[in-house]
């Protein structure tokens, strides 16, 4: 699992938790007409992740489900084990909480549940400490910087709009810049991934992200890890209730190497049965059973 989500953060997370994250922010009917300029795609992304706090706060009141499938492959990427699992998600500030409830189609025992509960309750607490400490604030103030790294250290192409759900979206591919010399991890990791944004023209939020690694990329030389080439994600998210943008879809596969430890998989989840409820205190993290 720490290998996965290592891989997952070079492969995407750089882009859809920092550069184009899942925040909830308000949104407003498309009304743009499809001949209107293409807006200046530096402007449009560091417009993303704006009034975020606020945004943040909206989506403390949602919770959904989260059907996940992972499949674990073998070196010739034939399917070798399939575990399906399914999660109670909710949000506190710019994370989501994860409560596993049902396993391979069969629900937590009571001790299950109760090692749930005590890993959410020290997430929250976690969380809390961060903002009592300012890292919090740092995590945000470095999302800013990712986008730059994004915009530098890769160039734009084939900017358009396209109608996507019936709203209106603007769309543009993204690769390597070949005169930019990557200095830090995140340039490092920009000039690694190809692929596609599509962001709504009127709430500026990200509705899908299609990016995948074009080539190898090593840590250490190569001896603490490695990604390899073809690791891909693909995002989508959706207005809920008029009121907030919410991820319905997320698709992963992962060839990675850590150490002695090597990972071939594919993870898909898929987010639904979303449900509006007011947050008590930031120990309320679900809505009470049948709501």
């Amino acid at each position: 699992m720490t290998l996965r989500r290592t891989s997952l953060i070079a492969a995407a997370i750089f882009l859809f938790a920092a550069a184009v994250p899942a925040y909830a922010q308000t949104g407003a009917p498309a009304a743009s007409p499809e001949s209107a300029a293409i807006p200046d795609i530096s402007t449009l992304m560091h417009q993303v992740p704006e009034n975020q706090n606020q945004a943040d706060k909206i989506r403390e009141n949602y919770a959904c489900r989260d059907a996940r499938q992972v499949e674990e492959l073998d070196k010739h990427g034939h399917v070798k084990k399939t575990t399906a699992s399914v999660y109670e998600i909710s949000f506190l500030g710019g994370h989501q909480i994860q409560r596993l409830v049902e396993k391979d189609g069969q629900p937590l025992g009571a001790k299950a549940q109760e090692k749930e509960d005590d890993h959410i309750r020290k997430q929250v607490e976690k969380y809390e400490k961060e903002q009592q400490s300012g890292k919090e604030a740092e995590r945000r103030e470095k999302a800013e910087v990712t986008i730059q790294d994004f915009l530098e250290a890769d160039r734009f192409s084939d900017p358009r709009r396209e109608r996507m759900d019936g709203r209106e979206v603007i769309a543009f591919d993204f690769e390597a810049n070949p005169a930019f010399k990557a200095k830090s991890l995140t340039q490092k990791l920009a000039q690694a991934l190809v692929g596609t944004i599509w962001i709504d023209a009127q709430a500026h939020e990200v509705v899908r992200l299609d990016a995948r690694f074009a080539k190898n990329l090593k840590f250490g030389w190569g001896l603490v890890a490695s990604v390899h080439r073809g690791t891909a994600v693909a995002f989508e998210q959706t207005l809920v209730h008029n009121e907030v943008w919410l991820p319905t879809y997320a698709e992963v596969h992962v060839s990675a190497r850590a150490l002695f430890f090597g990972v071939n998989q594919n993870e898909t989840d898929r987010y639904s049965d979303y449900q509006r409820f007011h947050v008590q205190s930031s120990s309320t993290l679900f809505p009470p059973k049948g709501q």
